[in-house]
């Protein structure tokens, strides 16, 4: 959202209406203003876009590799990868881990329903990616079942963009590489946006003693998508 559309003296002055962004970013500023310390003031929020990520690898499976399996196998391990979750925790667990009633409850809004717990440790651990390191999606990918090997081994990055005519479009606007003829390591990603695995259009060819095997078609990756790559839900904890 440009900064433009945003009171950066706070939100008296939006209209919570305007568009469903602005809404949100209202619904941002009574929760913090709400809850903050007397003289504590925050910076203006922003709200992070999407940068849809393509992969394309060769991979050598093992003998006894199920290449769908192995697809679905890359894809969910990436994902976990690139864009990782908070863990709730109930209340139980949290005690197992050695924190007191006064430690899980410090700073938990009063709310009907709720995801869990969260433990700060983790927070403090959680920090948004800005740069993907090719190495670590090297290992990432070796490191599924099935996979022998990984070569040529490159991401794309995809941006929605408005054109002149007022169409929105995704639009190229990064790239990394670690094949044969080229090497660029690191992928930055465009700023305010974070990383989404563009599942349906990764390529990812697949070999068995150098032999390749035939591509996973349009349709049956859309079944895999579907069936092995549904998004994490939290479980409500009353």
């Amino acid at each position: 959202i440009p900064s433009a559309c945003i009171n950066k003296e706070g939100a008296d002055n939006v209209t919570p209406f305007a568009s469903p962004e602005i809404y949100l970013l209202h619904q941002v500023w009574e929760a913090l203003h709400a809850h903050r310390n007397l003289c504590e003031d925050f910076l203006q929020p922003v709200l992070l876009e999407q940068e849809q990520v393509r992969i394309c690898a060769e991979i050598e499976l093992l003998p006894e590799a199920d290449p769908e399996k192995v697809w679905s196998g890359i894809m969910a391990r990436v994902r976990s990868f690139l864009t990782p979750k908070i863990r709730y925790y109930t209340l139980k667990e949290l005690l197992d881990k050695g924190r007191s009633i006064e430690e899980i409850f410090e700073g938990r809004p009063l709310d009907p329903s709720s995801a869990g717990f969260v433990d700060t440790d983790d927070l403090d651990k959680f920090q948004r990616p800005r740069v993907i390191r090719l190495s670590d999606l090297f290992r990432v990918i070796a490191e599924t079942a099935g996979v022998a090997a990984v070569q040529n081994l490159s991401i794309e990055g995809y941006i929605q963009c408005c054109t002149d005519e007022g169409v929105f479009e995704w639009r190229k606007v990064n790239f990394a590489s670690a094949g044969v003829s080229s090497a660029i390591w690191e992928f930055k990603l465009t700023e305010n946006h974070v990383p989404r695995v563009d599942f349906y259009n990764s390529c990812l060819k697949f070999y068995k003693n150098r032999i390749a095997l035939p591509e996973l078609g349009s349709a049956r990756r859309l079944e895999l998508i579907r069936r092995d790559l549904k998004p994490v839900q939290k479980a409500l904890f009353p």
